[in-house]
């Protein structure tokens, strides 16, 4: 598509005479930030516009900084400018802080809102390019530019058509909206997994894409979870859409009773839960949940108020969906959702027509939705009935009208049990999908501290530790670890590889010194909830590890920091030569490495699955980030399907066929996949799925974040539970 079928047809027109048809997109794109600057044109025909612009290879390497165009959103403490990259010869948003928020606590949270963002790694968050720094923290970052329509233009959209008494299009139907909602969710559950609220959903924070992606805007309010500190301060709002900040943050049409009633320290994931019921009011009933201006919405979200759910045309609401909305929107927050995910399953669970969790089905309902689902079946069921009192007539013909009934009824229950296997595997699918996720959120967090303290001029008072010294010395404190070897808890190691000379490298040394509270983050940041101090994280450390067994960053000039410090790598270690290390040159996003063999030799450790990514200084690598995953953790915490005994096997698949990690080689480096045909119908756009052979059931789900896929093999009496 052209960028001239994207504007109205005078500015396609004016556009095609002013500018001849040889011209850059440098230019058109410059030519089409004035039409918008004289108001002929809107943001979003801009972005489409310049999105829709050819490729190019300019010559030349470009200028340092970007090339900003125009405005095209502004909010309490920033501005978003549409600019042009020149290096790359890319158009992006630029988020500025303005003077408004150019001093004090506005700073500091346009600061932490960056660096937030440059942790969530997931497909529905829009990834930071780059920032611009100055001597009071984070001036402005470039990301993204997103084209598409905001929830809000699209509801509007689908509010105009029934005010035109027109049935809705596919992408404006229920199922259209759900489908989103559940994207939203996905995000909004990766984000707190990573121990991050959102706390301003809304329709208008919320972007669906030209190829239907879905993009969840606009964390500048988002807050850590468990942190009981203020992040915000007084500004000015006029209407329920506004985002005000103050001792109730937010938006009050979206905001949970507690969210509204200022209760910062208690928030948690079920408050993210409640702006989503609300959501999903209006997704259904293409009206807003909590009507009335500021003041209004404000007090009645503080009550836990909500206006009653309708359906858009006047049919009758799902009941099951009915259901999903109260227990989202629950004003005990114990009486919720324990997760966003499980709040999206019964959403996906509605969209499949099957039983809810918020509302099992009754008996008249279950049968009800068995016969919708089973038309063949009931068919044969009532054929057989009439058959069997036909039949009275002749034993010969009773005998054969039930063997008839018997088959159909076999048939049908092994195909529902299909079924459940494809729904059960596809919901662990998403847990494992969000677990990884979160590990790369970890590992791109530090990836990104790398990258800013090997440019920082390294502390003084930064030991460095070579290996030999660790114990000998006693110069950090080293307890027994549970892989049998000593570790340390206290220092992190700096390994120097063979032939490098200290005195060579003694500066990045130091900077690599100085990221160990970031290394400690990774591994932390991999425990289970029910360790929230960081003394009880590092008991566990000791005596059983976390999840993140390792977490460590090599510099390109033969130097590794890892932590926990462990002084027992093989002499001629070098880091560079490793397979992760190869994984990621050239690499800006996380890659995965299949299981392998711990290089401290430790038999204890077991197998680790490692990820890696580049640390960048400009358009130069400088070395690499990476953390080690235990496989016992991998295949005993993740793999294993929920509920699941006996003779059954996982795998995690990549794209390239290649075996992540599976429960048939634990204490091995893992085999070739034997099931490429499972692949292949992936590839062809199967996503999930089941295969039989031989007794035993294939079942397996795309984690689409991560491109790889889940297997799962065993008996059918096994994988359904019966």
């Amino acid at each position: 598509m052209r960028p001239t079928d994207l504007l109205p047809p005078d500015v396609a027109t004016a556009l095609e005479d002013e500018l001849p048809a040889s011209a850059s997109g440098a230019r058109v794109a410059e030519w089409l930030a004035e039409a918008h600057r004289m108001g002929r044109i809107g943001t979003s025909q801009l972005c489409e516009a310049v999105g829709a612009l050819e490729v190019e290879l300019p010559e030349g390497v470009g200028t340092d900084d970007p090339v900003v165009l125009a405005l095209i959103g502004r909010g309490a403490m920033g501005e978003v400018h549409l600019a042009r990259d020149d290096r790359l010869a890319r158009h992006v948003a630029i988020k500025r802080v303005t003077l408004g928020g150019s001093s004090g606590p506005l700073r500091a949270q346009f600061t932490a809102e960056a660096r937030i963002l440059a942790q969530l790694d997931h497909p529905s968050i829009p990834p930071i390019y780059d920032v611009e720094s100055g001597p009071e923290g984070i001036e402005a970052y470039s990301m993204k530019l997103v084209r598409g329509r905001t929830l809000d233009q699209l509801l509007d959209e689908a509010r105009e058509a029934r005010q035109r008494g027109e049935r809705l299009d596919e992408d404006h139907d229920l199922a259209a909206r759900l489908d989103v909602f559940v994207k939203v969710c996905d995000a909004v559950h990766y984000a707190h997994t990573r121990g991050v609220l959102h706390r301003d959903l809304k329709p208008a924070n919320i972007m669906v894409g030209t190829h239907g992606e879905v993009l969840v805007l606009d964390w500048g309010i988002a807050h850590l979870i468990g942190e009981g500190r203020q992040q915000a301060v007084t500004g000015p709002a006029s209407s329920s859409d506004a985002t005000v900040m103050g001792k109730a943050t937010g938006t009050p049409a979206y905001m949970s009773p507690e969210q509204a009633n200022g209760a910062l320290g208690s928030l948690d994931a079920r408050s993210d839960e409640y702006a989503l019921g609300l959501l999903l009011h209006e997704l259904i009933s293409l009206e807003r949940a909590v009507s009335g201006v500021t003041e209004i919405a404000l007090e009645r979200a503080s009550r836990g108020e909500r206006d009653p759910l309708r359906h858009a045309f006047g049919d009758a609401v799902p009941r099951e969906l009915v259901a999903i909305v109260r227990k989202a929107t629950r004003l005990d927050r114990r009486s919720r959702y324990p997760t966003v995910d499980a709040m999206a399953e019964d959403v996906r669970r509605f969209l499949r027509d099957e039983p809810i969790l918020a509302e099992p089905d009754g008996a008249w309902q279950g049968a009800k939705r068995w016969v919708g689902r089973h038309r063949a079946a009931t068919l044969a069921l009532l054929l057989s009935a009439m058959l069997a009192i036909v039949l009275t007539l002749g034993l010969a013909t009773v005998a054969t009208g039930s063997v008839v009934g018997l088959v159909w009824w076999r048939a049908a229950v092994h195909q529902e049990a299909l079924a459940a296997v494809v729904a059960s595997v596809s919901s662990h699918a998403r847990r494992i999908d969000a677990t990884f996720q979160g590990y790369q959120g970890l590992l791109t967090g530090l990836a990104f501290a790398a990258e800013t303290g090997l440019r920082d001029h390294p502390p003084a008072d930064v030991a460095v530790v070579h290996p030999d010294e660790l114990v000998p010395t006693g110069a950090v404190v080293v307890a027994p670890g549970y892989d049998g070897t000593e570790i340390s808890t206290q220092h992190a190691v700096v390994w120097i590889s063979p032939g490098v000379s200290p005195a060579s490298v003694e500066e990045p040394a130091r900077q690599l010194a100085a990221l160990q509270p970031e290394l400690m983050r990774v591994v932390y940041g991999s425990a289970p909830t029910d360790l929230p101090t960081e003394a009880e994280r590092a008991s566990r450390v000791v005596e059983s590890g976390l999840p993140v067994v390792w977490a460590y960053v090599v510099h390109r000039d033969g130097l590794m920091v890892v932590w926990p410090g462990a002084p027992d790598y093989p002499a001629d270690y070098e880091p560079r030569d490793q397979e992760w290390y190869a994984s990621a040159q050239g690499r800006r996003r996380p890659q995965w490495d299949p299981a392998s063999r711990d290089p401290s030799d430790t038999e204890d450790v077991g197998l680790l699955v490692t990820a890696s990514v580049g640390v960048w200084d400009g358009d130069d690598q400088i070395g690499v980030a990476a953390l080690d995953v235990a496989i016992d953790h991998v295949l005993d915490e993740l793999l294993a399907p929920p509920g699941v005994q006996g003779d059954v096997d996982t795998w995690l698949v990549d794209d390239a066929g290649r075996t992540i990690a599976t429960s048939v080689a634990r204490d091995a480096e893992p085999p070739p996949f034997p099931y490429p045909d499972v692949l292949a119908t992936v590839r062809s756009g199967r996503e999930a799925g089941t295969q039989e052979r031989g007794g035993r059931v294939v079942a397996w789900a795309r984690l689409d974040a991560l491109r790889w896929t889940y297997v799962v093999v065993g008996p059918l009496a096994a994988l359904s539970g019966g």
